[in-house]
This record gives C-alpha cells, structure tokens and sequence, in this order.
C-alpha cells in the first residue's frame, strides 16, 4: 500500500499563495471591460527567509529584501530561530520600509511566521505604530499548534 506524501507548512503556505493568484486572475477576468485583458500574477518571485542570529543578520537581511526589488515578489520569514532582537532594529526596520515605500512597489505580499510572544508584539508594534505595510502582512503566530492569524494592510 503506498503512502501519500506529507504535506509541510511551508508547501501549504505555496498552496495557498497559488490559490489567491488564481482566484485574482477569475476575478479580473470576471469583471472586465471589453477588452478582456488578464493579469497573471502566478509567476511572481517567492522568496524564503530564514532569521537566525539578528545581531549578525539584520544588515543583510535588509540588503537581501532590497534586492528582491525589480520585479514582483513575495516574501515569507521564518523566525522559529531567531535571536537578539532588539527595538532599535525595530525602529530602524520602520525606517528602511518607509525608505523602501519611496521605490517602485515591488512587494506583493509577506508572510511572517512566528513563534515567541515577544517577536509577535514587535511586529505588532512596528506594523500599528511605526511604519504601514507597503503590501498585506500576514503574521501567523505558532505555539504548539497555530494560534493566531493578524493581517496588517498599507
């Protein structure tokens, strides 16, 4: 008897994400004017990143996401083993996404998935309190099973 193959977070996540795309393109088909024109967004860059150690990862991490811009993409970050974070990082984050705001919009979407209480209220403070969005944000908040879903808009 064969077994079905597992399915992980991360493959869901793509699941998800192609399911949105699909069901941007019907809408937009849908709705139309005359001249159907259809956007497909499927093939937008999905781009995976792992935070570990921010004391020796947040420059880089900034220059990482700065050059994804150029065309279209998505952004998913793990934070399971992230480290060192502090509110300085936080308000100078805030600062580099209004400084991103300032570029051609490249970003479509982003998904965090977090796993600390404390990484969760950042977030929460950075996106509330100090820099909009520049595209949803979909935090995904983990304990032993998923417990919360928060969604910021620009």
């Amino acid at each position: 008897m064969k077994r079905r193959p597992q399915l992980n977070l991360r493959d869901f996540i793509g699941f998800l994400f192609l399911f949105r795309h699909l069901i941007q393109i019907l809408f937009h088909f849908i709705h139309c004017d005359e001249n159907p024109k259809i956007i497909i967004s499927i093939f937008i860059m999905r781009h995976y990143i792992e935070l570990n150690n921010m004391d020796e990862d947040y420059e880089g991490l900034k220059e990482k996401i700065e050059s994804f811009y150029g065309q279209p993409f998505e952004l998913i970050l793990e934070t399971k083993h992230i480290t060192k974070v502090s509110y300085v990082m936080v308000i100078d984050f805030s600062f580099f996404l209004r400084y991103l705001k300032t570029k051609e919009p490249h970003l479509t979407y982003t998904t965090i998935l977090v796993y600390s209480e404390y990484i969760y209220n950042l977030l929460s403070i950075l996106f509330t309190y100090l820099a909009r969005p520049m595209a949803p944000v979909k935090v995904l908040y983990f304990e032993s099973e998923l417990k919360y879903i928060k969604t910021y808009y620009p």
